[in-house]
């Protein structure tokens, strides 16, 4: 059996954040001193630093560190929500208990997925009138308010829909998710497959179904799983840099060598 190094390193990443989310929740009420400063997730969220900004009339002091989110994002793609988001790693968690869920068709599938834009459109037009729903929704604040208050009817929404569609809260409501996914478009980072035997266990087992019929996929849906990496028989699925990520190297190579 082939051992699964990626999905393995994936789940570790996950651990590793979750604890550090716990650590800095911790850190808020404690006196607890350590390598990250209180805040830092909030600090690294797009969604709570952008959107606070334009509400607020001010630019906030953590965005730096949330545009840099956005920057890796558009290296690598949609790879927080797959690897540190820490409502991500519940609602898989939860999803490990029940193994069946409805698999919604592709056209069916595509209008879930537009109703976090809808929903991250409705915070942006609250925000520019100076309001502030961001908390609503957020998955920072959701994995928060239930770890540190024990909230739990958001949560348990964003966990109980996976038993019915995988990641259905990622796919269809999460505003952050949203903002990724629209910046992941344009991402160097890119899943490519060879010869395909066309079992298309891939596309029956992504839990975001982001993979298509013809074997291509939909990256700003993609989380970076890597299941189908495994999943494919022929081991001929592998995510790669694409032509323009081997341009830009080249370029800035050839800059660096000029000065």
């Amino acid at each position: 059996m082939k051992i699964r190094k990626l999905i393995i390193t994936r789940r570790a990443s996950q651990v590793l954040f979750m604890g550090l989310f716990l650590y800095t929740l911790l850190s808020s009420s404690y006196s607890l001193s350590g390598v990250l400063p209180r805040g830092v997730f909030i600090k690294i969220d797009p969604l709570i630093q952008v959107l606070g900004s334009i509400s607020g009339r001010s630019i906030l002091p953590g965005i730096t560190l949330a545009l840099l989110m956005l920057i890796l994002t558009l290296a690598f793609g949609r790879f927080f929500c797959g690897w540190i988001c820490p409502l991500g790693a519940m609602i898989d968690l939860f999803s490990n208990i029940r193994k069946k869920r409805i698999s919604l068709d592709a056209a069916k599938n595509r209008r879930v997925s537009l109703v976090k834009y809808y929903i991250l459109g409705g915070m942006l037009l609250f925000s520019i009138f100076g309001i502030s729903i961001t908390w609503m929704l957020d998955p920072m604040t959701i994995a928060a308010r239930f770890l540190v208050f024990g909230s739990i009817p958001m949560l348990m929404f964003a966990c109980g829909s996976a038993f019915i569609v995988k990641r259905l809260w990622c796919r269809a409501v999460c505003p952050l998710g949203a903002i990724y996914a629209l910046v992941a478009r344009c991402s160097l980072l890119e899943r490519n497959v060879g010869k395909c035997t066309a079992c298309f266990r891939c596309k029956a087992n992504c839990r975001m179904q982001a993979v298509k019929d013809d074997m291509g996929y939909i990256k700003d849906e993609c989380i970076l799983c890597m299941d189908c990496i495994y999943d494919c028989q022929s081991h001929e699925t592998r995510f790669t840099w694409s032509s323009r990520a081997k341009k830009l190297a080249t370029s800035l190579l050839k800059r660096g060598q000029r000065t």
